[in-house]
């Protein structure tokens, strides 16, 4: 998931935080032996991990995560992941 500085900078704006993150947050950040891919129509951002079946979801400032396990059918996890996060997304 690649979140700019200047983005969550904007976010912080929003919210009435003064901070600098320069220098602190890199953009295109990846984790080392993973493959994600980036899922359109979940919270604000959201990728999905193939590895873990594991859906990582941004909503404004909350982050979370949603795991899904459907004997081994990569296809139907994710979008029982996105089912799931859609109605934790409308609860925040």
């Amino acid at each position: 998931m690649k979140i700019s500085n200047e983005a969550i900078q904007e976010k912080a704006k929003e919210m009435g935080i003064d901070t600098d993150l320069s220098g602190v947050l890199k953009d295109g950040v990846s984790v080392k032996g993973q493959t994600f891919s980036e899922v359109d129509g979940v919270g604000d951002k959201a990728m999905w991990s193939v590895k873990t079946s594991q859906l990582t979801v941004l909503e404004g400032t909350e982050v979370f995560f949603v795991n899904t396990y459907c004997g081994g059918d990569k296809a139907e996890a994710l979008e029982k992941a996105k089912a799931m996060a859609g109605k934790v997304a409308a609860m925040l």
